[in-house]
C-alpha cells in the first residue's frame, strides 16, 4: 500500500520532470526561452572570435556563450532524472527514487547564465547593436517561465522531502503452548511419544528419561 504523501511526491517529480523536459526542448531549438536568444549568443561568439579575440576576458566569455548554447542538455537530463525519481518513490523504493531525485539538480545548471546576462544586459544589448545585421537590442532576459521553472525544481526538494520510507511488514510468531499430558502419563522430550509416568526408557525411541 503506497502511503499518499508519496503518491503526491511522486505526481509532483513526475508532472515537473514533463514540464522540465518541455522546457529543455525549448531551450534547444532556436530561440532561448530565457536568458540571450541563441541567435544573438553566436553573433557575440563571431563578434568576440574577430574583434575582441585578444584577451583572457574575451576567451572567458567565448567559452561561456558557448556552454549556454548547450544548457539545454542539463535541463532535459534533470528532467528525466525527476520523472524516474517519480516512478521509483511509486513503486515503493523511496530510497533509491530520493537519490534520483537529487540528481534533478542537474537542470539548475540552465538556470544561472541568465542570471549573469542579467547583469550585464546593457552591455550585451550595446555589443550587439554594434554587430553589424543585428541593429538596436532590447533584451528581456528574465521572463515569467524563468521563474516558473525556478518553481518547479524548488517542488522537487518539497516532494523529496514528503516522501516517507516504506516500514518493514511486522512478522508476527505465534508460539503453541505446549498441552499438559493426562494423568499418570509424560511426553517424550525427543519424540514427543506419550508414556506412562514411571517408565525409564522411551518406547518408541528408546532416549532415556
Amino acid at each position: 500500500m503506497i502511503p499518499p504523501r508519496n503518491k503526491v511526491a511522486g505526481l509532483i517529480l513526475i508532472i515537473g520532470g514533463l514540464f522540465i523536459v518541455y522546457v529543455g526542448y525549448l531551450e534547444s531549438i532556436e530561440s532561448s526561452l530565457y536568458g540571450i536568444p541563441y541567435s544573438f549568443v553566436r553573433e557575440l561568439i563571431n563578434y568576440f572570435a574577430t574583434q575582441v579575440s585578444e584577451g583572457t576576458l574575451a576567451g572567458i566569455m567565448k567559452i561561456f556563450f558557448e556552454i549556454y548554447l548547450k544548457s539545454w542538455i542539463l535541463t532535459i537530463a534533470g528532467g528525466l532524472c525527476s520523472i524516474g525519481a517519480g516512478i521509483l518513490i511509486l513503486m515503493g523504493k523511496v530510497s533509491r527514487g530520493k537519490e534520483l531525485g537529487h540528481y534533478a539538480e542537474f537542470g539548475l545548471g540552465s538556470l544561472i547564465p541568465p542570471l549573469v546576462f542579467q547583469f550585464f544586459e546593457r552591455e550585451y544589448e550595446e555589443i550587439l547593436s554594434l554587430i553589424p545585421g543585428v541593429g538596436p537590442v532590447d533584451l528581456e532576459i528574465i521572463t515569467l517561465l524563468y521563474f516558473i521553472t525556478w518553481g518547479v525544481f524548488l517542488s522537487f526538494y518539497f516532494a523529496t522531502w514528503l516522501a516517507v520510507e516504506l516500514a518493514p511488514p511486522t512478522v508476527v510468531q505465534v508460539v503453541q503452548p505446549t498441552p499438559k499430558p493426562p494423568e499418570g502419563k509424560k511426553y517424550c522430550p525427543q519424540c514427543g511419544a506419550e508414556m506412562p509416568a514411571d517408565v525409564t526408557f522411551c518406547p518408541k525411541c528408546g532416549a532415556k528419561q
